[in-house]
């Protein structure tokens, strides 16, 4: 009777389910019979059957499978929306009988459920079980059960016999993986009589079988089917068969430290422990191990053979695929993981095949954790989601001809196999996907590249390649239905015979050539080529050849065909041009011990792998906020090294300046990358520099064995044995360096180093490649060697050509003295106005190249460049050396004169290639800026500190310059030379500054400046500035006119007080007032002047300005956001009218504040923050403290040398609230960069910005600083101003009871009294409009703009404005000129009617977001805020003063800032106004509800 009830109660619970879904529609699908649903129509093949289905349905389909609401999913734009778009909802797994029988209770990671569990499980197997290092550290294991599976078919194929190829297969796939996975092999009969591969495939097919208990829970006990005795048998045999394992590794008692740790001894040192939220224990060790298992046997097995059995069908495709097999691996030896990123039609061959024959026909059904909208679909909570992989990957809308075997269909697609293409899934995507794929891949990749290298392959029986059977068989895996047997016939040479046909491939490859126009050059010896004729210098040599032969020359060095190129138009081709063809370097010796097979950047091939290191280097390590972020440790150490030298100098004696610079650049360059200072005997005897440079001869010397490989053995040139010896060095020390930081502690107080950056992603997924330390190490030895030994070549050889030319010196030097003056060193913030010194790094740099020969490129395939045939894999070198002479680019090139860059616009990033010192292109080097400033400050400061002279009498003309080749190319002698300090003694620095004050007085005498007060000693007027600055001003532009000259300290300041004189400023001479003054609050809040506020004007600016403009603040941009406006807006009037019903006074200030707040964190950081998630004051309290300070006079900007005293403690207050704002900016960044799946969503400013966060999209890169630095100006103008701007427009409302009616009756007009304002109708409300404007008039959102700068004298008028003027735009008086406004103290809207003003700044009477370039970008979004709240608040509410207060008697007192708020905040009882109370209440609950 109870079992009769429950199947009633499940009947009458699925028809109400069906009833309540009735008003949501469904995707289409099948009509289902009662209680089996569809379940009849799924047959043995059940991916066929939904296909058919799907395609009368559709791709989103839906059908009932017993009691199961269920989806099918078969297109690729579908699958993006259910595992990308929505795929945190549909992430987890629905429960079923085999995940009950065979995986422990859904304990392993394939089905377990969604939640905290799954997800420990998942992070512990990435980094513990399958990160890449663990993947390496079976390289080896792999290497061996392949050899053995080649040795067995080898052996079959002498005796010419068919092989069960399946069987072979699977035992070397369960070889490998019981060695990986149990640390051993294990005989078939050791799990079973049927073996690994049967139990494993039945398994298989048990999950993947539909079985009707999981759909018709109530008759799953009676096992129709017979599925759940079968599992439990199944289940039984795993739990017996890891049980042992276990208890093996348990009861070991070997010592295991010597060996790799398999996935059992891993686990096992986190069982019982609390590493993650789930300890350990037996059962979870087993599901995961079962997962391992399955993985990694049958599916690599599956899809090897599959793949065999495609290209055996093919036989041109097993063609071209020897043939590339050939070409990258050669026919002499077997196939090594190491080739396998350089097969790239090998690549393609498995995407075919796995799309053809997915590893799994079916994915794991997913299973919706919430009720969703998918398109326009209504996808119930617990349906199950079932994505047709089969289908998807057969969609003609998505690949031609889908049934067609044809691997080339990718070719030339980045079409990757991670899911990240939705037309391609065979590992599944989003969160879900396989955590195996890159394990899986590598070993069937390697098995399959090994079979058809070692063997040729027909099939037994004389049968055709047509005739070969590819049945396939159903299960969550989808095998042969028949094994495949195939006859292998070994096809590699003899070692014997390689030299013979080396030469004999050379000899083919000439005559292959003859008919195609290979560029001039020498005729080589044979074999040797041209060898012979490169010296110890050979980009001497090279250019003296290019100068007979043409600057695009050919050469042959032993085997390697070499291209040379000497001139600018030349080597545009080859890095411009044709950059994607000769993006690549070759392999070399060099590369192969000092940077570890090619993992660094500087040597590694072009590819995926180098992509991301590039990537991740350019936005991790080398970014301009990285690079700041050390600004304090550079300046530390050049102050010691200053402070040595000086001492130096008291003595008079020479210095060894090439060994203290070298000393300084590896101090340097040890704190920033590795963290602390280390010594030179830490590296080696020898030192860093000679270390350095050693390395650097190395991999720049021609080594015969890269250009004659059979001799590279012999190591004749004994370049190996010291190759080998410098890299046991680096090796050892690098291995120390990463095993103390792995040890340290605490570091979160330090600003982290290179090594700390690249540890935080050892073993994530953050890119392609993951880093493990190989790679690390790689990367450090780069950036060891870029900024220690280039930096100090390029620093000694720019002060040996100072010292040598005594007139550029002393040039440097008045340019110093000009900018920096002679009281303090050179700061890095001055290194951007020292436009001389900047030639000289140029021109030193053009003489003495970084690298005299760039690192060679590679052709990546064969390539026409002009009218030359360039062949496939010709090593191209660019003679830096000789086009930076080249006498068709340069005037007189061999003389050393900075002035040739004079009124030229030619920078070393490589735009232009006639200067090329770092290259150009994709390999141009990544560290340029770093390297840029670590030698300009350093030549800068030793020009500036230090006269120099040569010790013994020696004159400059006598000073020896010659070079030693290397990769650098460093002097050949140290530099010595004897300094004298130069700078004033800082008693003298006052005293000094009163008389240059004393002096620009007298200069600018006979130049009529505008009239002003007359200041103080030192003060000058700064004490005629009081608490309200804007009326101080206006008092005195009243007594000296519109245009006002004052000196406030040190500063001239201009005052503008006039429509008509802010017209002459901010249009007729726009561009020269289009910068900023430099000040402590845009240093300390505004992250040194890089946010648009601030920021002075040059590239940087107008680039942040255009992609702001373009990007956040498009007309489209405000728009995406109108119906979160329109959400927050409905909850706070909902807020107030609660209040109303109260009839209680209400903060207007706060509520006003908060809205306010919750607009822009949504609109700019994507989500609400809460008050304290800022600062304990509060968002409204820092944003007004902020702009306080940033607009309260501070004597430290007008009298620096009083600035450190910090009288008015501004710079405190500055400090604290940059670190609020910092603190909480670095946590939104954070918190976005680790999101998912949020594609769904509007994108927020932060997404916006991030998306160019590295890239090359302006002439400035956006990177961390500059985000913040925007993000800061956008909350403070959408939170603050906007907030001022409302509560003012309801105080002059409520204080003028006769414009509040006259809106109210606009509002009722255009909008009705029955529902709120809404977007749309703001542009039919004028009057609001004009309140809005005289509301802005009378409290402007800025009091006074915030102050330009003049770039250059200037005249005004009949006024001189001389260069570096502070000029202050007193807005506030503008807006109440008497002579541009009738009662300007009047609040009358109506002043507005006839007269055509708008906001945007083109009438100078009204100028409250300022004018021209300067203007405020952010006008439009503000305004839309500003109208729609003041609108909302005047449409829904009446408003009275508490306590019975007179309209008259408001406090309108202001605070001065930034932004002008009311000095208290405002206080007013609403009373609910709207009609039609039911409908209006339904409106509102009913948008509340949906805010919500």
């Amino acid at each position: 009777m109870i079992c009769i009830a429950i199947f009633l109660v499940s009947l009458a619970c699925l028809w109400l389910w069906g009833f309540t879904n009735k008003n949501k529609k469904l995707p289409p699908g099948p009509r289902g019979l009662p209680i089996l649903g569809s379940l009849h129509k799924l047959g043995d093949n059940p991916h066929l059957d939904l296909h058919k289905l799907a395609q009368k349905h559709g791709p989103i389909m839906y059908l009932r499978l017993g009691l199961v609401p269920t989806i099918v999913v078969s297109s690729p734009q579908a699958a993006e929306l259910f595992l990308k778009t929505h795929d945190l909802v549909f992430a987890s797994r629905p429960p079923h009988e085999a995940a009950k029988y065979i995986a422990w209770e859904q304990r392993n990671m394939s089905f377990g459920e969604y939640g905290p569990y799954w997800r420990n499980m998942r992070k512990m197997c990435t980094l513990e079980l399958l990160s890449q290092t663990k993947i390496n550290s079976f390289r080896r294991m792999r290497q061996e059960e392949v050899e053995s599976l080649i040795n067995v078919l080898r052996e079959a194929a002498k005796d010419g016999v068919a092989v069960d190829v399946s069987a072979k297969v699977s035992t070397a796939s369960a070889d490998m993986s019981c060695r990986m996975v149990f640390g051993k092999k294990y005989d078939d009969k050791d799990l079973d009589e049927k073996g690994f591969k049967s139990v494993i495939q039945e398994g298989m097919q048990l999950s993947a079988t539909p079985n009707i208990g999981d759909y018709i829970p109530y008759i799953g006990k009676l096992d129709l089917q017979g599925l759940t005795r079968r599992m439990k048998a199944v289940g039984k045999k795993f739990d017996e068969f890891f049980e042992k394992v276990i208890d093996d590794h348990l009861q070991s008692s070997e010592n295991r430290e010597d060996k790799v740790k398999d996935f059992v001894d891993v686990m096992l040192g986190f069982l019982g422990t609390e590493e993650s939220e789930y300890r350990l224990e037996r059962p979870n060790i087993k599901a995961i191990l079962l997962d391992m298992l399955a993985g990694s046997v049958d599916t690599s097995a599956t899809a090897i053979e599959w793949a065999l059995s495609e290209l055996i069908k093919h036989p041109r495709v097993m063609k071209k695929l020897q043939i590339e097999l050939e070409s990258v691996v050669g026919m002499k030896r077997m196939v090594e993981e190491s080739d396998l990123d350089k097969l790239e039609y090998l690549d393609m061959v498995i995407k075919e095949t796995m799309r053809i024959h997915p590893v799994a026909p079916l994915l794991i059904p997913h299973q919706s954790m919430e009720d969703c909208m998918v398109g326009d679909f209504f996808i119930p909570k617990k349906s199950r989601v079932i994505i047709n992989a089969w289908a998807i990957m057969r969609d003609p809308s998505a690949w031609s001809e889908p049934e067609k075997f044809w691997p080339e269909r990718f070719e030339g697609r980045e079409i990757d196999i991670k899911g990240r293409d939705f037309q391609f899934i065979p590992f599944g995507s989003g969160r879900r996907g396989c955590p195996g794929l890159q394990l899986g891949l590598t070993v069937v990749r390697l098995v399959v590249a090994q079979l058809v290298h070692c063997f040729d392959w027909k099939l037994p029986n004389k049968m055709l390649a047509s005739e070969l059977d590819m049945t396939e068989e159903f299960g969550l895996t989808m095998p042969r239905a028949n094994h495949l047997f195939a006859i292998p016939t070994y096809r590699l040479q003899n070692e014997s015979a390689i030299f013979l046909v080396s030469l004999t491939c050379l000899w083919l490859w000439g005559c292959s050539k003859k008919g195609k126009r290979l560029p001039p050059g020498p005729r080589g010896l044979p074999i040797l080529g041209s060898l012979h004729k490169l010296g110890a210098n050979p980009h001497r040599v090279l250019h003296k050849l290019a100068q007979k032969h043409g600057p695009i020359m050919y050469l042959r060095l032993g085997f390697v065909p070499t291209i040379v190129v000497s001139s600018s138009q030349a080597a545009e081709l080859f890095l411009k041009t044709h950059d994607h063809v000769f993006a690549s370097r070759p392999p070399i010796e060099a590369a192969k011990y000092i940077s570890w097979e090619q993992r660094n950047m500087v040597f590694a091939e072009y590819g995926p792998y180098w992509r991301n290191m590039r990537k991740m280097c350019t936005l991790e390590l080398l970014s301009h906020t990285k690079i700041n972020s050390f600004k304090s440790m550079r300046q530390e150490e050049v102050d010691l090294f200053i402070k040595l030298m000086r001492e130096t100098a008291s003595d008079g004696v020479a210095v060894d300046l090439s060994a203290k610079v070298a000393a300084l650049s590896a101090d340097m360059s040890c704190r920033m990358i590795l963290g602390k200072k280390y010594m030179d005997d830490d590296l080696d005897e020898k030192g860093f520099k000679a270390v350095m440079q050693e390395i650097l001869y190395l991999a720049a010397t021609p080594n015969i064995g890269d250009f004659i490989p059979y001799i590279g053995a012999l190591d004749l040139q004994g370049l190996i044995k010291r190759m080998k010896k410098v890299r046991k060095i680096f090796d050892d020390f690098l291995d120390k360096v990463i095993h103390e930081h792995m040890l340290s502690e605490n570091k979160k107080d330090k600003a982290k180093d290179f090594v700390d950056v690249m540890l935080s992603f050892v073993g994530t997924e953050e890119s392609e490649y993951r880093m493990e330390q190989p790679n690390i190490k790689a990367i450090l030895l780069d950036m060891l060697v870029g900024s220690m030994d280039t930096s100090a070549t390029a620093i000694e050889w720019a002060l040996s050509e100072l010292i040598k030319h005594p007139r550029v010196m002393k040039k440097v030097q008045m340019e110093l003295e000009s900018v920096v003056g002679l009281n303090r060193v050179v700061e890095e913030s001055d290194l951007d106005k020292l436009e001389y010194l900047d030639m000289v790094i140029k021109e030193t740099m053009r003489i003495h190249p970084v690298g005299p020969l760039l690192i060679p490129h590679q052709s990546v395939e064969d390539c026409m460049v002009a009218d030359f045939f360039i062949p496939k894999n010709s090593r191209v070198i660019i003679n830096a050396w000789t086009i930076m002479r080249d006498p068709s680019a340069w005037t007189e090139p061999e003389e050393f004169w900075p002035e040739r860059f004079e009124g030229q616009d030619i920078d070393v990033k490589g735009k232009h290639f006639q200067l090329i010192p770092f290259g150009s292109g994709r390999r141009a080097c990544p560290g340029l800026q770093l390297g840029l400033t670590v030698v300009r400050l350093m030549v800068a400061q030793l020009v500036h500190c230090f006269d120099w002279k040569l010790p013994n009498g020696m004159l400059p003309s006598e000073l020896d310059m010659n070079e030693v080749f290397g990769l650098t190319m460093p002097r050949a002698n140290n530099l010595f030379a004897i300094p004298t300090y130069r700078l004033n003694n800082e008693s003298a620095i006052i005293f000094f500054s009163l008389i240059c004050l004393w002096l620009w007085g007298s200069n600018n005498k006979a130049k009529r400046l505008p009239p002003g007060p007359r200041g103080l000693p030192i003060l000058g007027s700064l004490h005629l500035l009081g608490g309200n600055p804007h009326r101080d001003l206006h008092r005195l532009a009243q007594k000296y006119g519109s245009i006002m000259h004052l000196r406030l300290g040190f500063v001239p300041t201009i005052v503008v007080s006039s429509p008509q004189a802010a017209e002459l400023f901010l249009k007729i001479h726009d561009h020269v007032f289009a910068s900023r003054p430099p000040s402590e609050a845009a240093k300390y809040i505004f992250c040194g002047q890089r946010d648009i506020a601030f920021g002075e004007y040059g590239p940087y600016w107008r680039n942040m300005r255009k992609m702001c403009t373009l990007e956040l603040l498009s007309q489209t941009k405000i728009n995406s956001f109108r119906s979160m406006r329109q959400e927050e807006i409905n909850l706070f009037i909902k807020l107030l009218r609660d209040a109303a019903n109260d009839g209680v006074a209400v903060d207007v200030s706060a509520k006003i504040a908060t809205l306010s707040a919750n607009m822009s964190c949504r609109m700019v950081l994507g989500k609400k923050y809460m008050d304290q998630d800022m600062d304990k004051k509060g968002f409204k309290s820092v944003m007004q403290e902020s702009l306080r300070l940033a607009a309260v006079p501070n004597i430290g900007d007008y009298i620096p040398y009083v600035g450190a005293l910090n009288l008015q403690g501004l710079t405190k207050g500055m400090k604290a609230t940059g670190k609020i704002f910092d603190n909480f900016f670095e946590k939104v960044i954070d918190e976005h960069i680790q999101s998912e799946s949020k594609e769904d969503k509007v994108k927020d400013f932060v997404d916006v910005m991030l998306g160019f966060l590295g890239t090359e999209e302006s002439d400035y890169r956006v990177d961390r600083l500059d985000i913040k630095a925007i993000l800061l100006d956008m909350m403070l103008a959408s939170t603050d101003t906007s907030a001022a701007a409302i509560e003012w427009a309801l105080s002059e409302l409520i204080k003028h009871p006769r414009v509040m009616k006259n809106l109210q009756m606009e509002l009722e007009s255009v909008v009705g009294i029955k529902r709120v304002v809404e977007e749309s109708d703001l542009d039919k409300l004028e009057y609001l409009d004009m309140v809005i404007k005289e509301t802005i008039r009378i409290h402007p959102v800025g009091p006074l703009l915030i102050p330009h700068q003049s770039m250059e004298d200037c005249k005004v008028g009949d006024f001189f404005i001389p260069k570096k003027s502070r000029v202050i735009i007193n807005a506030w008086a503008i807006m109440r000129d008497l002579s541009a406004w009738i009662k300007p103290e009047e609040f009358w809207p109506e002043r507005f009617e006839r007269i055509d003003v708008d906001f945007r700044g083109r009438d100078f009477r009204f100028i409250p977001f300022g004018s021209g370039r300067r203007g405020c970008p952010g006008i439009q979004l503000a305004l839309t805020v500003v109208r729609l709240v003041v609108a909302q608040l005047v449409h829904c509410f009446d408003w009275k003063l508490p306590n019975n207060l007179l309209p008259s008697e408001l406090d309108m007192s202001e605070e001065f800032g930034l932004s002008m708020p009311r000095a208290n905040h405002l206080f007013a009882i609403p009373s609910y106004r709207l009609h039609n109370e039911r409908g209006c209440a339904g409106w509102f609950n009913e948008q509340f509800s949906y805010s919500n």
